[in-house]
């Protein structure tokens, strides 16, 4: 099975949220609706062909039980078929998503960031049971421009481009002071112009921060 090899589907887990449903053990804390052994009561494929080839002996069979894993398992491929990304800016712990999307059932966890410390409600997550997980992307550097306008008011400016080239110049110049005049002619940019700036206060290499986002943990 492509997605048991590739994402071990069998372990992605999922947690009831609804307050209209209760369960003493069978969901609780948390299911995993792939993770049923062949034959055995939760095995709503097995239940599925039982009753499609002798509804009449086999109805007995769909149960909550059933209809509960069904619904996991649709859920869970929903989300995996959307691969949608979520941007987290500079959240690191994840505290800004929604684990429900647009489930009023279900939730799914996040696997934390590996490299930082985990907050006290993460230190029990296994990863690998997680649908979601939290990625970092580097910012790189900058430049930030700070000048007057022709009223007298003082604003900031980022210059920004992903090339190696600017990147390595930016990151040599953080920390270092920096000569408006030879900026803008290595830069070689209008930028002056377009900012309509009366005078350049400061031209400041610095290092962006951080940005993170939440994806399927493929």
């Amino acid at each position: 099975m492509y997605l048991e090899n590739t994402w071990k589907v069998s372990r992605k887990a999922l947690r009831i949220v609804s307050p209209y449903t209760h369960f003493e053990s069978a969901f609780q804390p948390s299911f995993a609706p792939f993770g049923y052994e062949n034959k055995s009561s939760d095995d709503y494929f097995s239940t599925y062909n039982s009753i499609k080839h002798d509804r009449v002996k086999n109805i007995a069979k769909a149960n909550i039980n059933i209809l509960i894993r069904v619904l996991g398992a649709l859920y869970i491929l929903n989300l995996y078929n959307r691969n949608e990304r979520f941007s987290l800016d500079e959240d690191r712990y994840g505290s800004k998503i929604n684990t429900s999307l647009a489930s009023d059932l279900f939730a799914f966890s996040v696997a934390p960031l590996e490299d930082i410390v985990k907050l006290s409600s993460q230190e029990d997550i296994d990863p690998i049971t997680c649908v979601y997980r939290i990625v970092r992307r580097e910012s790189g550097y900058a430049f930030k421009v700070t000048y007057e306008d022709n009223i007298g008011e003082v604003h900031s400016w980022e210059i920004y481009n992903i090339s190696d080239g600017f990147q390595a110049w930016a990151k040599s110049l953080v920390s270092q002071k920096i000569n408006p005049d030879d900026f803008f002619r290595t830069l070689g940019s209008n930028i002056l112009e377009q900012l309509k700036a009366k005078r350049i206060v400061s031209v400041d290499a610095i290092k962006l921060k951080n940005r993170y986002y939440a994806e399927i943990s493929k």
